[in-house]
Formats: structure tokens, C-alpha cells, sequence
């Protein structure tokens, strides 16, 4: 299988900074092909910091894409790395939770992570940012939003006002408890992640229609991206607005790229490279 990825974040109209990160690294195993990684983080823009909690996810994920994975790739399965990205989080739930305790305030963060790797996918999720499928011309949303409205549905229980209060987010839950699934890619997929402030007036339309176009490039992908953000914003979305867009294609020549201007940053280990990192974070303080 070969990758091809755009991106595109925006503070929105009324926001002071972007709490919303996100990272996209492709990388290529000589023993395994191509991989690839997208996480989309948003901040939770009612606690203090959100960007240090968002940050620091993302960071935290790139670091162990360029420096740990490549030590491991040889002899991990899907289900293993499931595995090691929920263990990552919950040691990142206790590091933000101590930050907080410590400055006697609360910083939290979404989770929506995709790994790729031969002919499977592997996605991991907490808090409402979301990760989708297009196959075909069917979009499904493979992750399930963490909010008041999906835990009450059904028993009447859910108060106004409450309906998109978070049940668990990165940085503020006691008992994290990640959902993660996986599954086998076909030839022309194509996978969405986002932050809540792209899909709050977006239409199925929108995506079925746009995103089955034929886009093959990562610049191709970062200005479809940058299109369907800035119809959001135009409906009147004033949010932070991330999108992360990624094709498949049943092909095993060299991938087609990853594009957004901003960092790169090339490694070598192990038979792996690292072939390019884009990482957006408008935080100037991350935990280590």
C-alpha cells in the first residue's frame, strides 16, 4: 500500500490561539513497506492550557513514531501496538493530571490517532474529535464521541445544556478507557480525522461528494482539507477547525507524499526511515 496525506488547521474567528495539534508522519520499513501515523488533538478550549495538553500528546506520539517505533515495527502485531498507544496514554493522562494538581488547575485534551501498516489499519480514540472511513462512496464514522448525549442516549436522562459535555478526555479522567479498533484496507481509501470544530456543520454530502474525487497528491489532499475547513468557518463555525485527510492505494511503489508546509524531520534505525513529519502545535510549553 502506498500513502498520500494533507492537512490543514485554523484558530477560527473567535479563539485567542489554537488549542487544536496534529501530527502526520509517513515512514518505510524495508522489511514491512510503508507506514504511516495521523493524531488530531483538540485542546478542551474551556480549561486552562488546552494547548499544553493537546502539544504534548502530539509530541509525545511523534517522538515515539521517529525513535521507538523503528526498534519495534520488526515484532509488533496491530494488536500489540494497540497496546503500546493505550499504555502511552494513560502515562500522558497521569503526567497532565499531575501538571494540573500541581498549578491547582485542569488541562485536557481529545484523542484521535491512525496507524497504518501493510494491508491493516489501527485506530485508538478518547474525548469528540472523530476518525472516518470513506469506502466506496460510504463514509462511516469509525469512532464513537465521548460525550453526555451517547453514554444517556436512551434513557432520558440527559440534561439541556450537557448534551456535548466530554465523559472522558486526556489530562482530566481518573479511569481512562480508550476505544481502539482495527481493520484491513482496500485499494482507494480514504480516512478522515478531526477536530469538532470541522464536523459541527458539515454535511454528508460534503464529504462523500468532495473527498471521492480523484485526489491522488498530499498537496492535492492538504487543499481539499483547507476547502472543507474553510466552508465550515463560512457556515458559521467558530471553533479551531482541523482536518487530517489520507488516501490508500494498492500499490507498492514509493508513496506520494505528505504535504503541508511546515517541519520535516528524516531519521534512520533499524531498516526504518522516516521519510517525512508534519507537526502543528501552537503550544510553547510541552511536558516531557
Amino acid at each position: 500500500m502506498r500513502y498520500s496525506a494533507g492537512a490543514y488547521t485554523d484558530i477560527g474567528s473567535t479563539r485567542k490561539n489554537n488549542q487544536d495539534s496534529f501530527c502526520v508522519l509517513r515512514g518505510r520499513s524495508s522489511a514491512l513497506g510503508n507506514v504511516l501515523m495521523a493524531v488530531v488533538c483538540d485542546g478542551m478550549g474551556g480549561l486552562s492550557k488546552g494547548e499544553v495538553a493537546s502539544g504534548t500528546v502530539v509530541t509525545a506520539f511523534s517522538d515515539w513514531f521517529t525513535n521507538d517505533l523503528p526498534l519495534r515495527i520488526r515484532e509488533c502485531s496491530m494488536r500489540q501496538m494497540a497496546d503500546i498507544w493505550m499504555e502511552m496514554l494513560y502515562g500522558l493522562n497521569e503526567r497532565l493530571r499531575d501538571y494540573g494538581r500541581m498549578r491547582d488547575i485542569q488541562v485536557g485534551t481529545t484523542f484521535s490517532g491512525l496507524f497504518l501498516m501493510g494491508t491493516q489499519y489501527l485506530w485508538v480514540h478518547v474525548g469528540d474529535s472523530r476518525i472516518y472511513l470513506l469506502r466506496e462512496g460510504d463514509m462511516r464514522q469509525l469512532t464513537t464521541d465521548h460525550t453526555v448525549a451517547n453514554r444517556d442516549r436512551g434513557t432520558g436522562m440527559v440534561k439541556a445544556g450537557t448534551e456535548n459535555m466530554l465523559t472522558q478526555c486526556i489530562g482530566v479522567s481518573m479511569a481512562l478507557k480508550p476505544d481502539w479498533g482495527m481493520g484491513e484496507m482496500c485499494g482507494r481509501d480514504r480516512f478522515l480525522l478531526c477536530s469538532d470544530g470541522f464536523y459541527h456543520r458539515i454535511r454528508p454530502s460534503d464529504l462523500t461528494g468532495r473527498m471521492s474525487e480523484e485526489i491522488e497528491s498530499g498537496k492535492q489532499m492538504a487543499n481539499l482539507s483547507r476547502e472543507l475547513s474553510r466552508l465550515m468557518m463560512e457556515r458559521g463555525e467558530k471553533d479551531n477547525v482541523t482536518a487530517v485527510l489520507i488516501g490508500v492505494k494498492e500499490d507498492e511503489e514509493r508513496g506520494l507524499g505528505v504535504w503541508l508546509q511546515g517541519s520535516k524531520r528524516s531519521g534512520r534505525g533499524n531498516g526504518f526511515c522516516v521519510e517525512q513529519e508534519l507537526t502543528q502545535t501552537d503550544s510553547k510549553e510541552i511536558l516531557r
